[in-house]
């Protein structure tokens, strides 16, 4: 199994440079995985196994027609688009709230010697404030590294 740091780069996209201190508006989280990225892709586009563990507030998640999912949280429900990209390994997840619009957060996998790399974008919300994203980011953080685990796994 490849041990490599689980996050090897968080950073503000309009920089580059890792970030320290308070939360940018946006970072980008890349973790390597040793799986192929199809194996990755497939897992990703089926949230009912991954969204109760990447966002520990949900407390349903039911399956809708087109790649949708219906999410029940503490705040009301939402909706999470499957918007597979035409680039290969590209997906962009739509958190769909009905009274704050719309949330995309762009993911790509890509192929490596070991399996692959996840990289995920986070953009703060104009309706999320500071300390909502800050919390949001340590789920995503949490998420991704179990995300990572249940891949590796034989």
């Amino acid at each position: 199994m490849h041990h490599s740091p689980l996050f090897y780069r968080s950073s503000s996209p309009a920089s580059g440079q890792p970030y320290a201190g308070s939360v940018p508006a946006a970072t980008v989280q890349t973790i390597d995985i040793a799986c192929p990225p199809t194996r990755a892709l497939d897992f990703l586009s089926d949230a009912q196994q991954w969204l109760p563990w990447a966002m520990p507030e949900l407390q349903a998640v039911q399956p809708l027609p087109f790649g949708q999912w219906l999410l029940t949280a503490p705040t009301g429900l939402r909706k999470l688009r499957l918007r597979p990209d035409p680039l290969p390994g590209a997906l962009t997840l739509e958190l769909v709230d009905p009274t704050a619009g719309t949330w995309p957060i762009p993911v790509y996998l890509r192929p490596t010697s070991t399996g692959c790399q996840l990289v995920v974008t986070l953009r703060q919300p104009a309706h999320v404030s500071a300390e909502a994203f800050e919390t949001c980011l340590r789920n995503a953080l949490s998420g991704l590294s179990m995300f990572r685990l249940v891949l590796e796994q034989d």
